[in-house]
């Protein structure tokens, strides 16, 4: 590994250890890995020095899984070198597409288009496609659109290449591998056939199991692994998928990809009430159905009143909801048919309007269209310094309803009222939004009491509290409390038996700390208001200009923010702030024309050419009356070596 692509510089350390969930923790140090090698080099000496290791590929997870203050492995291009790749395994495809191996630093998307001459795609489609990398959602056992109990990527995966905490790599899809690893780690494979025999002599653990899984779930480990498989080997592979970094490095993924078909139908469907359109999800679960995704009547009024919104009609029902169903077959006969089918088995049900499916381009793209823009929107909504943290749960279709009227009695007790709902019909899964303001600590204790009790409304209900996005840091605390003792215990002899040492990604999914949900909370203070709507999502940087040369817009808002935090703070945050500054001025973050960004969409709709074009006027400035001093005057660097010491002296780099 080059000594260029470790970085201890606090800036850059602050930078490239931000995602997109809702905690900020600055890496003690960042390795950039390119390659198998580099990830083995980082763990074995992380092991030496007794550092423990978070991995982070495109940051954009939401629940604190991929942030740290010890040392933070990213899959990335290298600061300050752009034209330098990743070397992870070349992409390879076998048997018409329908078996397909991607490296961890691809993302989904570019490993789709390489899918697309074959007919075929990757299940698992989660919001950010474009930039998520395979690694990280696999990690996550992402789903996203369509139906996710069944194109998960716990349900279409087949091998794994993975580097576990000492080092060893394992190619589950090579028997020579498979039998070296037998003959090192044989306690690990016999740990796990013991504990599948465990679960398999209690009932009561087996068929709780099986129970939860009937929903999507991803709070703890995949449990279900070890009563799917019987072979040691499989039970790893599935074990490691949704294990948020905690248990291995996935340096590779072989899927079973499924059919992309090429003719695709798809309706707006408004039904009067939850209940009718909850009542719809087993007919349609038969049915062919690609994707049915619900909006509320608050969502739909969040809509109707924007620009482009033909599909949504005027005056609906105050309890209405939509959803957007789609169909999708290999020829258009196949289309007709399946089309249908989905008319028989909605014929009984009440509408407010006649079901019509539509193969026109143009309201094919406007339908869609209705879909994409309900994120945004709810983002540009929330009160400024507000943090949007997206809830994800999971209910069975007769319990929707009335878990909804509960939860949105829970978020208006809180404060937080206005709840839109919006999810995966055919999943159970929902979500809505938290806007508190973590600037302000009676925010954080009303934001932690809201937790609790909506922990208790989802369990209530027989739900599960992580539907999609992961465990992590937000949802450690509780993992016990749906899971129960027994299975918990499991989950702990999980962990112990591939990371003996606690090296990897220690405090998530096993947490004991029941306040680590609310600690090191992401601040979101007001800065500028081109990009106070920022929410860290990072779904600029793959296609941002900056990336792996200078800071990114994302890297560059947070610094903004830690700055503007630091002022908050006082004297005893004085050098610190300036440090921040001057070291931001002088590091380049600047450099790219704000013409750069023209082309690239954010989903807060922030305008990051505007953004870039102030942050040049700032620069040539000097960053304002204290630049000539404290940024790139004469006296810039001494006085950032000053700061810089005096920070240290006063322990406040790691927030």
């Amino acid at each position: 590994m080059n000594e260029a692509d470790i970085y201890t510089d606090t800036l850059i350390a602050l930078a490239k250890g931000t995602d997109a969930g809702l905690y900020r923790l600055t890496p003690e140090k960042v390795i950039v890995v390119r390659n198998e090698e580099d990830v083995k080099q980082a763990l074995i000496t992380s092991l030496k020095e007794r550092k423990t290791v978070t991995f982070n590929a495109a940051g954009t997870s939401l629940s604190g899984q991929a942030v740290t203050d010890s040392v933070l492995v990213k899959i990335s291009p290298a600061f300050g070198k752009p034209t330098i790749k990743p070397e992870f395994q070349k992409p390879y495809i076998s048997l018409d597409g329908k078996l397909a191996t991607f490296p961890c630093s691809m993302t989904a998307a570019e490993a789709n288009r390489m899918l697309k001459k074959y007919g075929r795609r990757l299940g698992p489609a989660p919001a950010s496609i474009e930039t998520a990398s395979i690694g990280g959602i696999v990690a996550n056992n992402a789903s996203g659109l369509g139906y996710g109990l069944h194109h998960n990527s716990y349900h279409t995966v087949e091998n794994m290449r993975i580097i576990f905490a000492d080092g060893t790599m394992l190619d589950t899809g090579t028997p020579f591998s498979r039998q070296i690893f037998l003959d090192t780690h044989t306690s690990l494979l016999e740990k796990l056939m013991n504990i599948r025999m465990e679960i398999l002599c209690d009932p009561d653990m087996s068929d709780k199991i099986i129970h939860k899984y009937e929903l999507k779930t991803t709070c703890g480990y995949n449990l279900n692994a070890l009563l799917d498989y019987n072979d040691p080997y499989d039970i790893l592979v599935h074990l490691m998928i949704g294990s948020e970094g905690t248990l291995g490095f996935i340096s590779a993924v072989t899927f079973e990809t499924i059919v992309d078909p090429e003719f695709k139908t798809v309706a707006l469907v408004y039904f009067p009430n939850l209940s009718e359109a909850c009542k719809a999800i087993y007919p349609l679960r038969d049915c062919a159905v690609s994707t049915a995704e619900l909006m509320d009547r608050a969502a739909l009024r969040l809509l109707e009143d924007q620009p482009g919104m033909q599909q949504i009609p005027q005056g609906l029902p105050p309890e209405a909801v939509a959803v957007l169903i789609q169909t999708e077959a290999c020829t258009p006969e196949a289309l007709d048919e399946q089309c249908r089918e989905i008319e028989e088995c909605l014929a009984d049900f009440e509408m407010l309007f006649p079901l019509a499916f539509t193969t026109d381009a143009d309201e094919y793209a406007a339908c869609w269209h209705v879909w994409n823009s309900l994120f945004p929107l709810i983002v540009a909504h929330k009160p400024l310094g507000a943090a949007a943290i997206i809830e994800d749960v999971a209910f069975r279709p007769e319990d929707i309803e009335a878990a909804w009227v509960e939860i949105n009695k829970t978020l208006e007790a809180y404060g937080y009222s206005g709840g839109v709902m919006w999810g995966h019909l055919l999943d159970g899964s929902l979500h809505f939004t938290i806007s508190p303001d973590f600037n302000k600590q009676e925010e954080v204790d009303k934001y932690a009491l809201c937790m609790h009790k909506l922990v208790d409304v989802v369990l209530l209900y027989d739900g599960n509290l992580k539907s999609e996005h992961g465990t992590g840091r937000l949802m450690a605390p509780f993992v016990r409390q749906e899971w129960g003792d027994k299975l918990y215990h499991i989950m702990k002899e999980i962990k112990q038996a591939f990371d003996p040492k606690g090296l990897l990604n220690p405090g998530v999914i096993i947490n004991r700390d029941p306040e680590i949900f609310i600690t090191n909370l992401k601040k979101t203070p007001c800065v500028d208001e081109r990009v106070d709507g920022c929410i860290e999502c990072g779904f600029c940087e793959r296609v941002c200009a900056s990336h792996g040369n200078v800071l990114t817009p994302r890297q560059n808002i947070a610094i903004y923010r830690m700055m503007a935090e630091a002022k908050m703070q006082g004297k005893h945050w004085f050098f610190y702030y300036h440090w921040l500054k001057s070291a931001f001025l002088r590091s380049g973050g600047t450099a790219v024309k704000a013409e750069d960004f023209r082309d690239i969409v954010c989903p807060a709709g922030i305008d990051l050419a505007a953004w870039t074009k102030k942050l040049h006027s700032r620069k040539k400035k000097g960053g304002g009356r204290l630049g000539t001093y404290w940024g790139l005057g004469p006296f810039g660097k001494m006085a950032s070596s000053v700061c810089a010491w005096c920070a240290k002296r006063l322990h406040i780099f790691s927030l």
